[in-house]
Order: structure tokens, then C-alpha cells, then sequence
């Protein structure tokens, strides 16, 4: 239950009608290093001003009740000088009565430095392309790190957003009525109407936290595979210009599942099926890291061709089997979307191609000089607009790769 409470991070203020601190949390005196007995009675803004704003005056006071309701980005001042940025809302307590305000403010510098963080990776790899002459490379490989940082941005969004409505609130609740009634708890909670439902409802608590618990860490698992899927895009870019083909044992059919692991959370979103028909190939040495740029490219152009389409059901089939001579593990993608016209096949791998509005014509160009590099062909099929289209691609066994490559 301890690691439970470590997770609830939210800074509580009890505000009066002036927005006068009433109540101040034990997570609030932590985070600001200051006494709650010192906080009574002092003005929020001696705590908080809106983000860019000069000092605490004219924040937060009583005549501007336009920022309730809403969460807003702030700077939280400590006493002693330092500052941190937050998220802050404001939700009034009390509809009869005098009236009560409680503010919320959560400490978001983890988040800020993530985002700088991902901002000097970009800059780092458009910075190394441009000294290496590589700026083809570099579009390529942004275009990769994108498409993973789309499905890492929803499952870091899925966990905040648990977190946030967290029914740890709830235990926080019991432990105020327990607390109450510790004097005569045996009486309150066998012979109160109130008290006689807590037992049943901490059951009911622990479940729902059980489960928030095993959803978040299922998102978690996800996100730290689109981060190593990230590192791997970042170290590739360093020995991009060697084209050269590095093998490891793998599943082929795990492979696509952990492509599509990276677009899961959208396919549930647009209400896209997905069949799946794997043959048991077993492990075989293949280049993992060209591999899954490559399905992550396929499998999230499929996700936007289905929702592009009016037809339905959305369906995508993902298939994993042999050549015809054995020589060969193909990897198709099959969607039921908005299809290619036959003009377009022939220069659908062109640099700079896309049919999408908000496409730039990088990915299936970087796919298909990546199966290139591993001496296979990335191709595409469809007939005709409407009618959905079919990308394989097939990786020569390591022998025939070798030979390629040499």
C-alpha cells in the first residue's frame, strides 16, 4: 500500500473566498519545503503565478474566476526562491455557503525535461546528417523515431491520465472517516450505516487498484518498447553510412507482433480489426531493428488507409510465412482501406511520393532502401481505389544476405 501512496504526487490547497490558503496537504509541504501552519492564511498567488506573468499580483485572485474548471500551466514558487513548473486546477468545494475553492498542482519538471530531452534528439540527428551529408538519411530516420514516438506519446497520455483519475482519492477518503472514528471504530464500523459499508468497500478498492495497477504497467511495457526501439533508431543513425546488415535470431512472427504493439492503442481507437496469420517459422537470424522500421512503417500507413476509407468493417491482416522456394521470410501487410491507383504504384517508394494531405514522402522510401540494404524487396500491390492494398516484404535467408552484402 505504501508504493500506492508514493504515486498520488498531487499538491492540495483548501482555499477560502479570497483564495486564501485554508488547507495545506502533506504533499504540498513537501513539494514547496514549507510548513503547512506557515502556508494558513497566505494568498495562493504567494505560491503560484501563471506561467510567464511578473511576480504573484493580479494571479489568482478572487475577481478572476475564469481559470475554474480548467487546468492551466503555472510556475510554483517555493519561499525560499526556487521555482518549478505545474499544472494547476481550480474546482469550487461549496455551492451553498460561504465559499470554498480547492486547487490542484502537480509538479510537471519530470515531463518538461522529457520534452527537452526529445528536442535535443532531434536536434542531434538532424545536426549528425548534416555534417555527414546524409540529409536523406536523417528525414528517414526522424520519420521512424515519429512514428514510435506516436504510440510512446498515447501510452505515456493512457498512464497520466490513470493516474489522474486514480481511485487512490478514495483510499485517501477511508483513511479520514478511520481516522475520525479510531476512538470507537469496532462501533462505527459494525453499527454505523456509513461505517458498516467500509470493509466492503476497501474489497472493492483494492480490486479497482489491482487493475489500474496491471493496466498501467501493460502501458509502461509498451512505452519502454518504443523507447529501446527509439535507441536503436539513434544508434543506427551512427553507422547509417556503412549500409551494412547486422543479424540476430529472431521470431519473425514476434516481430510483427511488436510492430503492431506500437500501433495497438490507435487500432483499438479507430475500431480497426486485425487478423493475424503466422506460420511457425521459428527463430531465424534476421536484421531485427531494419525489420521493425519497416512493419512500424506498413502496419501504421494500413492504420491510415482503413480510416481514410468508408468502407467497412476496417480490417488489417498481417501474415508471416515462406517464399514459394523457401528462400525467403515474407512479412505482408493487407489493408481493406482507400487502395492505390495503379499510376501511383510504380512510384510509390519514390523519395518525396504521398498520396496522404500531411505525408511527406520519406517512409516508404527509407523502408524500402532498408530492405534493399538486407538484400530483399519491399513491394506493393492493389486494385484500384477503394479496394485496399497489400505490402510484402521479403528477407533472403542470412546465407543468400551475406552473399548480397559482400
Amino acid at each position: 500500500m505504501a508504493a500506492i501512496h508514493r504515486t498520488s504526487l498531487d499538491c492540495v490547497f483548501v482555499l477560502d473566498a479570497q483564495w486564501r490558503i485554508v488547507e495545506f496537504n502533506p504533499a504540498a509541504e513537501r513539494a514547496f519545503g514549507c510548513a503547512a501552519a506557515k502556508a494558513i492564511s497566505l494568498p495562493i498567488a504567494q505560491f503560484v503565478t501563471a506561467n510567464g506573468t511578473k511576480g504573484p499580483t493580479g494571479f489568482l485572485t478572487s475577481e478572476q474566476k475564469t481559470v475554474l474548471g480548467k487546468q492551466i500551466e503555472v510556475i510554483a514558487k517555493r519561499p525560499e526562491g526556487s521555482t518549478f513548473p505545474a499544472e494547476m486546477a481550480i474546482t469550487a468545494a461549496r455551492s451553498d455557503g460561504p465559499s470554498v475553492y480547492v486547487a490542484f498542482l502537480r509538479d510537471i519538471s519530470e515531463r518538461k525535461r522529457a520534452d527537452a530531452e526529445r528536442e535535443e534528439l532531434n536536434n542531434r540527428l538532424l545536426s549528425a546528417s548534416r555534417h555527414a551529408g546524409m540529409a536523406e538519411v536523417a528525414t528517414g530516420v526522424l520519420h521512424n523515431v515519429g512514428n514510435v514516438l506516436n504510440s510512446v506519446n498515447v501510452s505515456a497520455t493512457v498512464v497520466t491520465n490513470k493516474l489522474r483519475h486514480s481511485e487512490v482519492a478514495s483510499l485517501a477518503k477511508i483513511g479520514e472517516m478511520i481516522t475520525a472514528h479510531q476512538d470507537d471504530l469496532t462501533n462505527y464500523l459494525t453499527a454505523d450505516e456509513r461505517g458498516k459499508l467500509v470493509p466492503g468497500f476497501i474489497v472493492e478498492l483494492a480490486q479497482c487498484l489491482g487493475e489500474e495497477q496491471s493496466a498501467m504497467l501493460s502501458e509502461l511495457a509498451n512505452l519502454a518498447k518504443g523507447i529501446e526501439h527509439i535507441k536503436q533508431t539513434v544508434s543506427a543513425q551512427q553507422s547509417l553510412a556503412k549500409k551494412g546488415t547486422v543479424l540476430t535470431a529472431a521470431d519473425p512472427a514476434q516481430l510483427m507482433e511488436t510492430a503492431l504493439t506500437m500501433q495497438g492503442g490507435a487500432m483499438a481507437r479507430h475500431e480497426v480489426e486485425v487478423i493475424r496469420r503466422f506460420e511457425n517459422i521459428g527463430s531465424i537470424d534476421l536484421d531485427t531493428h531494419k525489420i521493425l522500421q519497416i512493419l512500424i512503417n506498413l502496419i501504421s500507413n494500413a492504420k491510415h488507409a482503413v480510416k481514410a476509407s468508408s468502407k467497412t468493417p476496417r480490417r488489417i491482416t498481417l501474415v508471416v510465412d515462406k517464399s514459394r522456394d523457401g528462400d525467403c521470410t515474407c512479412f505482408s501487410v493487407i489493408d481493406s482501406g482507400a487502395g492505390i491507383a495503379p499510376e501511383n504504384l510504380t512510384r510509390i517508394f519514390s523519395h518525396g511520393f504521398t498520396t496522404k494531405a500531411e505525408g511527406h514522402g520519406f517512409g516508404l522510401h527509407s523502408a524500402a532502401n532498408a530492405a534493399k540494404e538486407m538484400g530483399g524487396t519491399l513491394t506493393a500491390s492493389s486494385d484500384g481505389p477503394g479496394n485496399g492494398a497489400t505490402f510484402t516484404l521479403e528477407v533472403p535467408l542470412a546465407a543468400k544476405v551475406e552473399a548480397t552484402c559482400q
